[in-house]
């Protein structure tokens, strides 16, 4: 019984020694096999990063200063714009004045647009070329870009649909009282003080009558008599006009006060000796 079980395992012993030399010949053969296809075995993933491959997109000392040049000069230019159309400063905001900033603007605008779109480049490249932790690099930009934004957005979306609705609507009705009621006292006002001005247009007319003998044909006294009597009368312009509406003599306080003609009707009512009185609409 024992010579038998010896047997058998020296044989049991044989057939797993000849199996693993077959296993390791057909392992050896197809290691064979593999290195001689062109390029296999470059991609071994325990082989250790080159010190020279490529760097990430944006991690270099000049591209980080040139990120941050555009980024202060930015916010710079947002907060001297805000100052200068607010007119907080000396510097009026002038046309010109805010033509020139708002071109400055632009010009920061395009340049931070094209520092990140040439980040976005080098990113998809390195992308494409599998440089180590490209893709993680994108996930983290992806990730910050939408934590950024989207607190925002929501933002803008909430106030645009209930709080600034809600505000606009208090505020109209506030404003449009407002405006009603200066309109009104505007209209108090010009009801109240247009006979008053129709009577000291009557007395000046008076005057200039019974001194017409004294200034006939010289220019200079008519119109100093004219002066005196819009002076007197507290009128920041008088006009002498003819029939036509042409004026003859100008009285003005202040040179911006435009001349206005009187409609055509008007005119003939005062050849007829009457004294209209045209009241703004």
């Amino acid at each position: 019984m024992l010579s038998r079980a010896k047997v058998a395992a020296t044989s049991a012993a044989t057939g797993l020694d000849g199996l693993w030399r077959r296993c390791a010949a057909s392992a050896r053969e197809a290691w064979h096999r593999l290195q001689a296809i062109p390029g296999a075995g470059a991609a071994d993933p325990l082989e250790p990063l080159s010190e020279n491959a490529p760097p990430l997109p944006g991690t270099s000392d000049r591209a980080f200063r040139i990120g941050l040049v555009v980024v202060s000069l930015s916010v710079v230019s947002a907060l001297a714009t805000y100052l200068i159309l607010s007119n907080l400063t000396p510097i009026p905001p002038s046309d010109e004045v805010v033509l020139t900033v708002l071109l400055i603007n632009v010009v920061l605008v395009s340049a931070m647009v094209g520092v990140i779109a040439a980040q976005g480049v080098g990113l998809w490249r390195a992308w494409k070329m599998k440089v180590a932790g490209a893709r993680l690099h994108v996930r983290i930009v992806a990730l910050f870009s939408l934590i950024a934004a989207l607190p925002a957005l929501l933002l803008a979306a909430a106030a645009t649909s209930t709080f600034s609705r809600s505000l606009d609507s208090w505020f109209n009705a506030k404003t449009i009282s407002i405006v009603q009621g200066a309109t009104d006292v505007g209209k108090a006002y010009l009801l109240e003080h247009g006979p008053v001005i129709r009577t000291d247009a009557i007395n000046m007319a008076r005057d200039l009558d019974d001194a017409a003998a004294e200034v006939a044909g010289d220019g200079r006294k008519f119109r100093e008599l004219v002066i005196g009597q819009a002076g007197l009368r507290d009128l920041p312009a008088a006009y002498v006009i003819d029939r036509l509406g042409n004026v003859k003599l100008a009285v003005l306080e202040e040179q911006r006060i435009p001349y206005v003609p009187p409609p055509e009707e008007l005119i003939r009512a005062a050849d007829k000796g009457q004294v209209p009185l045209l009241m703004p609409t």
